[in-house]
């Protein structure tokens, strides 16, 4: 069937809708501006205000269902769903160019009656009739000078679930992805300050979100659509190569001031967002510009490209004619500006004060990387290191946190709720297709496995995390900065502090924040219209009342054991938040300082208001006895884990063992290098142990023999500790340095593509691998939970079968349950292989 995919994807997205509630408009415009257009930096961040208006008014109908700013506030974003489009599952198709302009002229229509005020006329204004509180808002604002001074673009996104498709003179059909919608005019009129009168002319974009874009972000390995650029010839730029290597060139150019503020006015922050960073750096360019380079902008144009530090650029692909029989840059495929962000912003934020741009030149390295693989985003995020090494600002190369999300990665494929069930962290964009495509699933089969309520991404992650704290006003910002935020406070934890104590908590905050969004309700059964931002406050009131009883000797925090253990929030923590969250509403309309409420959340200001207002001591007063049933003593800094995720991925290399790795390098002696070999003998000899050898560990236990009466001997706990301890330091870890483990993979991957017959060993020990996995599985929840007697138990039946090797063993690892202190990998290791026998 032709579109197949396509058609696949589409249903999967209303399967998703459809799981978290009844898919309505505004349901389908939360799920694909969380899921695909801030992924693919379309947008800045995911906080759009969503409020229907659909209305005829001067016999034209008027439409909008949401909308939001960018960053840096020049830029009105306007979100129009096509309700027909998802009416059913089935693709429907469209050729038409206008069949879209007659869909986006809508909420053309309702922009320019906001703008030229027409919600404002005659006696029984039209501003009454609206019943969104946050689209009542947002047209009032329009009508505010000061608010509409730093507009240039109105850009409308359609969203469709519809196919864009091309028919030819034979009547085929095939996929279009160059529908281009041509815009209407600039919106003027003019706005009056206080000491001036502004004429503005706003531009019109519009922007084809349809199921061919969700396609192509779906299936994308990054989730990001490339930005690609072309220049006519009059516009064609000058360069020099100083580089031409194989996996890479490199240009100097000197770009106009001109071109700089052209793609920003098309592109804007999209142009950054490889550097999450700059990115960050660049709000603050409109600030700046009052400083030095403004001043050389308007005074000294010509000195410009001197004073400058200059652009890095990435791409990769710089198409070159010849122009007059000179060659010369007339396009980029995949432009990104690594290092330069705070120089263009300021050019173009210039530029809208009415200063002239076009004699100034900005000296650029123009880097390209033909590679689209995982080496080209590493590349790029060295060049983008090194080239911003000098600034003040300190650069976070996210590689280098790779260890701690992927962490968390293994944690979510090993870690089971009490309920028998995983959650799925999508670390990658692509990963949960990858999964799905491995398993053969169709969207419902995937949905039973990985429903959207057990699903999270890195900015989700982040938003979690983060909420139980007290920067309310940062999660309602949403986006890259609060992932950032959160990069920044688990690196001082380390990988080593990423366990399981860690993740029960993280997703305990997940289900807490995403439990109280269906207590709060979407559309016309919401308690507000401010869910982004009420849900948020209100997590941050109790948290500030946990953290307020909290000592040096006791800390205090939401039950959030509790929360792990059931799946979902108690029923007097429903009690509480159904109140406060009610109640929020009543203090952020009091203690609002501007009348754009939804942006007014996002200022510190007003949380400071709130937080230690007489209203919130009122509240916690009034509910005390229900909030002493909600906040717990928190204990899990006292709770020791074992990291089980890191057996798993030793399982593979230890279940294969020393023979099996023996063989590898005899088989393909010839074949390996001397570093490769010589490296090889290194890891057999110092980490390599088959079960075999385990067996062996077991049965003649270099544990003393005595340990059980010699501990019994000591009277103190401390005493008795010790002595557990220093066995544990005795024994030597079986973990797999990451290096080796990578070392050994692609050793693996060399020889079997040298000669995969030869290599028949390579899936020999699959099964094995798999039921080890499964026992596993089982020997940690057993761990963890009430089911460690049974375990030993188990264990002990073995023990009159095994000797008396098997029997100290279990006495050694009931001591260390007693004592709670967790033992090393051999420890484990051995408890698998005791568990897997009995």
């Amino acid at each position: 069937m032709q579109f197949e995919a396509h058609q696949e994807l589409k249903r999967s997205i209303m399967l998703d809708v459809m799981s978290q509630s009844r898919i309505t408009e505004e349901a389908l415009l939360e799920h694909i501006i969380n899921e695909y257009l801030v992924d693919s930096k379309r947008i800045d961040h995911e906080d759009v205000s969503i409020g229907k208006f659909e209305q005829i008014i001067d016999r034209s109908l008027c439409k909008m269902n949401g909308y939001m700013f960018n960053t840096t506030k020049e830029r009105l974003q306007i979100f129009l769903i096509d309700q027909h489009s998802f009416e059913n599952d089935e693709i429907n198709t469209v050729s038409k160019s206008e069949d879209y302009a007659s869909l986006l002229k809508m909420s053309t229509n309702f922009i320019k009656k906001v703008f030229l005020r027409h919600f404002f006329n005659g006696d029984n204004p039209l501003i009454e009739s609206v019943s969104n509180e946050l689209t009542k808002s947002f047209i009032t604002n329009m009508g505010i000078a000061d608010y509409v001074r730093d507009i240039d673009t109105v850009e409308v996104f359609l969203i469709t679930l519809d196919l864009t498709v091309r028919k030819d003179a034979q009547g085929r059909v095939n996929l279009r992805e160059d529908m281009t919608i041509s815009p209407p005019d600039p919106i003027k009129f003019q706005i009056n300050l206080a000491d001036e009168k502004i004429q503005k002319s706003i531009q019109i974009k519009y922007s084809l979100v349809d199921l061919n874009f969700l396609y192509r972000i779906h299936t994308s390995i990054n989730g990001r659509e490339p930005i690609k650029i072309e220049l006519a010839d009059n516009e064609a730029i000058d360069f020099i190569e100083v580089a031409n290597e194989t996996d890479f060139k490199s240009y100097l150019t000197a770009l106009p001031g001109s071109f700089l503020l052209k793609i920003y006015s098309d592109y804007s922050s999209r142009l950054l967002e490889r550097n999450i960073r700059a990115f960050l750096d660049f709000k603050n360019a409109k600030d700046n510009v009052n400083s030095g380079m403004k001043k050389t902008i308007i005074d000294e144009p010509h000195k410009f490209v001197a004073f400058n530090n200059g652009l890095t650029i990435t791409c990769n692909k710089v198409e070159i004619k010849e122009i007059e029989g000179k060659p010369k840059i007339v396009g980029f495929d995949d432009f990104q500006i690594v290092n330069g962000g705070q120089t263009t912003a300021s050019i173009y934020f210039t530029a809208m004060q009415k200063h002239d741009v076009s004699k100034i030149k900005v000296m650029a390295k123009i880097n390209m990387i033909e590679s689209h693989n995982k080496e080209f985003d590493d590349f790029v995020a060295d060049i983008s290191n090194y080239s911003n090494a000098q600034n003040k600002v300190n650069k976070v190369d996210l590689r280098s946190n790779e260890p701690v999300l992927q962490k968390i990665k293994m944690l979510s494929n090993t870690i089971s709720t009490p309920t028998g069930q995983k959650w799925f962290y999508e670390k990658s964009r692509g990963e949960l297709g990858a999964v799905k495509r491995k398993n053969n699933w169709t969207p419902s089969q995937l949905n039973t496995n990985y429903p959207k309520s057990r699903r999270f991404q890195n900015t989700e992650l982040a938003k979690y995390h983060a909420s139980w704290g007290k920067i309310p006003f940062k999660i309602k910002k949403g986006g890259e900065s609060v992932f950032v935020d959160f990069i920044d406070s688990v690196k001082n934890i380390g990988a080593e502090g990423i366990n399981r104590v860690f993740y029960e908590n993280l997703i305990s905050r997940v289900i807490l924040f995403r439990d109280l969004e269906k207590l709060h309700g979407s559309g016309k059964s919401a308690i507000g219209q401010l869910r982004a931002a009420v849900i948020p406050y209100s997590i941050s009131v109790i948290y500030n009342y946990a953290s307020n009883l909290s000592d040096r000797e006791q800390e205090y925090t939401m039950d959030f054991e509790l929360i792990w253990k059931e799946g979902h929030i108690s029923s007097n923590m429903e009690q509480i938040f159904s109140k406060l969250m009610k109640s929020m509403y009543d203090w952020i309309d009091k203690y609002k300082t501007s009348t754009d409420i939804s942006e007014n959340t996002k200022k510190e200001e007003l949380w400071n208001k709130i937080a230690h207002s007489e209203e919130v001591k009122k509240f916690i007063k009034e509910n005390n006895s229900l909030l002493d049933k909600i906040i717990v003593a928190d204990h899990s800094k006292d709770k020791q884990t074992f990291d089980f995720s890191k057996i798993e991925e030793n399982l593979p290399f230890h279940i294969k063992g020393f023979s099996y790795y023996k063989n590898l390098k005899q088989q393909f002696f010839k074949d390996l290098s001397y570093e490769e070999k010589d490296r090889l003998d290194k890891i057999l000899g110092s980490y390599i142990i088959n079960l075999d050898t385990l067996s062996q560990l077991i049965q003649g236990f270099r544990l003393d023999k005595n340990i059980k009466s010699t501990i019994d001997s000591k009277k103190s706990k401390s005493a008795k500790e010790k002595i557990l301890k220093h066995e544990i330091e005795k024994k030597t870890t079986m973990t797999l340095p990451e290096r080796h483990l990578v070392f050994l993979e692609e050793l693996e991957n060399k020889v079997r593509a040298i000669d995969p017959e030869r290599l028949n060993l390579v899936d020999e020990k699959t099964a094995e691998i798999n039921e080890f996995r499964k026992v596993l599985q089982e020997v940690e929840e057993a761990y963890y939970g009430n089911d460690f007697s049974k375990l030993i138990s188990k264990a002990a039946i073995l023990s009159q079968q095994s000797g008396t090797g098997v029997k100290y063993q279990i006495e050694y690892l009931s001591c260390l349950r007693e004592f709670n202190i967790i033992p090393n990998m051999v420890d484990l290791y051995q408890l698998l292989v005791i568990y897997r026998k009995s």
